[in-house]
């Protein structure tokens, strides 16, 4: 059925308004229901033909020029196309994603670089080391404790590499492996342990010797703060920590009762630094 046959099935003209079409068809409606009503009368009307008639004209109005079946082969035609570049377009969006995350890193890249730049220079980097602090613990608080016992120096930076003791799940197992990963890959100059980890770490060679560094750490010899150990490259004893559990630089944070001891390590950036902290801190135990 055309349009133009459509329209006049239906008993309204080619102008007629969606309203007038729609109250039109209702009248057709009505009018059939009320003869299903009635026995034995024969319909002076063909409903179906005029609700053929009805939709063709709906199917204009919605789909303009084109036909229904226009319209359907259109729509298949962009559905085939979607479904076979599906994969490119996946492909094309993926890339996006990661050419934005490297264009975004590039970013926050330089934006660090800026703000480290606007910083002053580092006087002396430390990590503390084992399962005697919280991971929560605020590192600004250490921070300042130094630049008090050391007021001329300007920044000092804190890492915090925290040890569970006890693993339950993987969520633990990778959580010690970044752990040792960052123990591997970071250079502070200063390390604070537990008295455990040191003893466990200190034959390694990693450490400095600090007698080689301050001779003048010879006269405590005999006191309890000072570590001494042989190395697998060396039988001789030196001192290679010194334990400083009791001084300012754990003030305002909490810490467990064990034993801290700082250590300086073989190939420091800031060895004089380091050694110079180490003597502030012993002399706050004499």
């Amino acid at each position: 059925m055309d349009l133009q046959e459509a329209y006049k099935v239906l008993g309204v003209s080619e102008n007629a308004t969606e309203n007038e079409i729609e109250n039109q068809y209702m009248t057709w409606v009505r009018r059939d229901n009320a003869h299903q009503s009635q026995t034995g009368t024969e319909k002076p009307f063909d409903f179906e033909l005029i609700t053929d008639a009805y939709n063709v004209i709906k199917s204009y109005k919605e789909y303009g020029s084109k036909s229904p079946q226009e319209f359907d082969s259109f729509r298949e035609r962009v559905e085939h196309f979607f479904r076979y570049y599906k994969i490119h377009m996946l492909v094309v969006i993926i890339l996006i994603i990661v050419c934005g995350s490297i264009v975004q890193a590039v970013v926050d890249h330089r934006q660090d670089e800026k703000a480290l730049a606007s910083l002053p220079p580092e006087n002396l980097s430390i990590m503390l080391y084992g399962g005697y602090f919280s991971p929560e613990t605020n590192t600004t608080i250490l921070s300042e404790n130094v630049l008090e016992v050391i007021p001329s120096w300007d920044r000092v930076t804190i890492t915090l590499n925290h040890l569970i003791t006890k693993v339950d799940d993987s969520m633990d197992v990778s959580y010690q492996g970044k752990n040792a990963v960052l123990f591997a890959t970071s250079k502070p100059d200063i390390y604070i342990m537990d008295k455990e980890n040191f003893n466990r770490h200190v034959n390694s060679g990693m450490f400095q010797p600090l007698d080689q560094l301050e001779p003048s750490l010879k006269n405590f010899l005999d006191s309890k703060e000072m570590i001494y150990a042989e190395t697998i490259e060396s039988s001789t004893k030196h001192l290679y920590g010194v334990e400083i559990t009791d001084t300012s630089f754990f003030e305002g944070i909490q810490v467990s009762k064990d034993e801290k001891v700082i250590a300086v390590r073989a190939d420091a950036k800031h060895k004089d630094n380091a050694m110079k902290l180490i003597l502030e801190l012993t002399n706050e135990n004499e």
